[in-house]
């Protein structure tokens, strides 16, 4: 093992994969900056391919060309600064017409079952009735199982 120390590559058979450890960051980055597309790409699989339609979406599109391009436009049309600040009105009218949303469900459950503020921490008799059932249910549930 001494004399593996001073080596730079190594082959190392693990069952039936052989392995290349790499101990020279310059060789290493050689590697890697060659075999990129190899390290970094996802495997294909079927649960991928149904999900995203045959690889048309590019979150799971494999490495190459067509990411390569993919990745290009969504960087230059889809998630610059320009289209961010373009967007921003329609932002604020969406967030506008959620807080309006919010805002009118909540002002008119106090006439449905839905709770707001004043209905929290009440009960309704038939509530309450439950709730004394199920705390004597607790409490029978504990006796029987001290007395087993």
């Amino acid at each position: 093992m001494e004399e593996m120390d001073n080596l730079k590559l190594a082959c190392i058979r693990l069952g039936n994969v052989h392995v290349i450890p790499v101990t020279s960051p310059e060789l290493a980055c050689e590697f890697l900056k060659i075999q990129d597309s190899v390290f970094s790409s996802r495997p294909i699989c079927m649960s991928a391919s149904l999900i995203s339609n045959s690889y048309i979406t590019s979150i799971f599109l494999p490495i190459g060309d067509q990411w390569m391009k993919m990745r290009r436009i969504l960087a230059s049309h889809v998630l610059s600064l320009t289209s961010f600040q373009w967007l921003r009105c329609k932002r604020d009218e969406e967030a506008d017409n959620l807080h309006l949303f919010v805002y009118n469900n909540q002002s008119t459950s106090s006439s449905s079952q839905h709770p707001n503020h004043a209905q929290i921490g009440s009960r309704s008799p038939v509530q309450q009735n439950q709730w004394v059932n199920l705390e004597s249910l607790v409490v029978l549930g504990s006796v029987s199982a001290s007395r087993g």
